[in-house]
């Protein structure tokens, strides 16, 4: 058990560290699953359980509008009321429209020649 966590935390680590997909999580999740499956010998019951709980996340994770409705909408209402309002000087800097070169500068890649080209 102590390896399956051990390799469900590194395959985690690597697939937030590469961003990789939604289909690449559920890939993983789905082999993590089998080797559950086949190492913890859990019975056809829980196994039955696990497999239901894998699927059930692959659809509402890889199809869009249910990721949106049921997880994404949820997790943005906690946060807009956690966060707190827009103050003016922010409104004022969105509605500018541009940061000019300043976004290169801080992207920490700035283009000097675009620079020299202002």
């Amino acid at each position: 058990m102590l390896m399956f966590l051990l390799v469900a935390v590194v395959t985690v680590l690597a697939l937030g560290y590469f961003q990789l997909q939604v289909a690449w999580w559920t890939v993983a999740g789905a082999v993590l699953a089998a080797y559950l499956s086949a190492a913890a010998d859990l019975g056809w019951f829980l196994n039955l359980i696990l497999w239901a709980a894998v699927i059930a996340a692959a659809v509402v994770l890889n199809l869009v509008p249910l990721r949106r409705k049921w997880i994404t909408d949820r997790v943005l209402a906690v946060y807009r009321r956690i966060l707190p309002d827009m103050s003016q000087t922010e409104k004022d800097a969105i509605d500018a429209g541009t940061v000019w070169w300043d976004a290169d500068l801080f992207s920490g890649r700035p283009d000097w020649d675009k620079l020299l080209d202002i």
